[in-house]
């Protein structure tokens, strides 16, 4: 009988044979280009229907993406230093180091537009800056997951 998942540590659960398939380099990357869809059509939505809950629409989608993302690099953006080899530690702080600042300048950025709650375009602005904060968080994954070579022996 196999373990429960939910009692399953997250390194093994990233480690999960039944994620092979987004493990590609190009699963990874399409998953990326999805990502960036769904964060440019968070904007649009709100223009569309005029109602702040339609930016809340894209949430599960976006979890959605971020899981298959985090499994397809083995989850080097989640997972402790201790869960990590060597290789996947280096890595994960190189990309980390590079992303630092990026990653700041966004997330700056995105809590000025979303601070920005009066005018006629707020809900564009709003939901455009939490569009700009889902790529600042999720930036080191994205970087990873385009990135990444593909694992020897994948194909």
């Amino acid at each position: 009988m196999s373990e429960n998942p939910l009692k399953q540590t997250l390194r093994k659960k990233m480690n999960d044979p039944g994620f092979e398939w987004a493990r590609a380099r190009r699963m990874r990357q399409t998953f990326v280009l999805v990502f960036f869809g769904l964060v440019l059509l968070q904007p649009t939505l709100p223009l569309l229907t005029g109602s702040f809950l339609s930016i809340l629409l894209l949430i599960i989608p976006l979890m959605f993406v971020m899981g298959m993302l985090n499994a397809g690099i083995r989850g080097m953006t989640e997972l402790r230093s201790r869960d990590l080899d060597e290789r996947e530690e280096k890595i994960r702080n190189t990309v980390y180091a590079k992303l630092y600042w990026p990653g700041v300048l966004l997330g700056m950025v995105s809590a000025v537009m979303m601070s920005s709650l009066s005018g006629d375009a707020r809900l564009l602005v709003v939901a455009a800056g939490l569009s700009i904060f889902f790529i600042a968080i999720a930036l080191p994954a994205l970087w990873l997951a385009w990135s990444l070579p593909d694992e020897p022996g994948a194909g």
